[in-house]
Order: C-alpha cells, then structure tokens, then sequence
C-alpha cells in the first residue's frame, strides 16, 4: 500500500530508512531507499513510500519532489 510519513533514521550510510506513516505511531523496518534519493533523507522529511506484508518496502518520493 502506498502511504506517506516522515522519516524517523537515517540507516547504512543513507541507503534505509525508518519511517512513521501519518496517523500511527508504528516505526516501519528499514525501507530501501533508491539511488536518487541517497542524501536526500534526513530526520522529518515527509515522503511517500511503499511497505509491503513481508515487512519489506522502497521510498519513493521526498514530498517536496525534491532529491539528488
């Protein structure tokens, strides 16, 4: 399901992070974060992100549109 959150750390040197989707309080495992978005990601950047049943997922956006 697509959702959209805030970033909540910054792991592996920028290549996962954690995220907290708006209106819950559950930290997300680690998300892959694709190669354009590598330096982009700080803690409380708003994006959009996909997270799977397996407890897997990939960020797909920053809200803002912005990246590297």
């Amino acid at each position: 399901m697509i959702q959209k959150g805030k970033v909540t750390a910054v792991l592996n040197g920028g290549r996962s992070v954690t995220i907290t989707p708006y209106g819950g309080n559950t930290v997300t495992a680690p998300l892959t974060v694709p190669f354009f978005l590598i330096g982009a990601l700080t803690v409380g950047t708003p994006v959009v992100f996909v997270y799977f049943n397996d407890n897997t997922g990939i960020v797909l956006s920053r809200m803002d549109g912005e990246g590297n």
